[in-house]
This record gives C-alpha cells, sequence and structure tokens, in this order.
C-alpha cells in the first residue's frame, strides 16, 4: 500500500495516511511519532 503506514497499538492496527510515499528503506524499521493530541482524530468502522 503506498502511502500508508499502519500502527499497532494495543492489538489494534491503525492506519496512518501520509502525505508522501515512505522511501523503500524505511520498511520495517521502527519510528517515533509525536504530535499534539488536539490534532488526532481516529475514527471507527467496522469491516
Amino acid at each position: 500500500m503506498d502511502g500508508i503506514a499502519v500502527l499497532e497499538l494495543a492489538g489494534s492496527q491503525i492506519l496512518l495516511d501520509t502525505a508522501d510515499p515512505l522511501p523503500t528503506e524505511t520498511d520495517g524499521t521502527w519510528v517515533e511519532l509525536r504530535f499534539e493530541r488536539d490534532h488526532v482524530a481516529i475514527y471507527p468502522y467496522e469491516l
């Protein structure tokens, strides 16, 4: 999937949309996310 990253949190996967495609060499690496809580929105959905 291009332009998408996945955050695994408490047994759930949260898809993160990215502004630009991530470089291929970052696949499988760890990152640290920092953001202000009032700039985050999570929308529940069912499959």
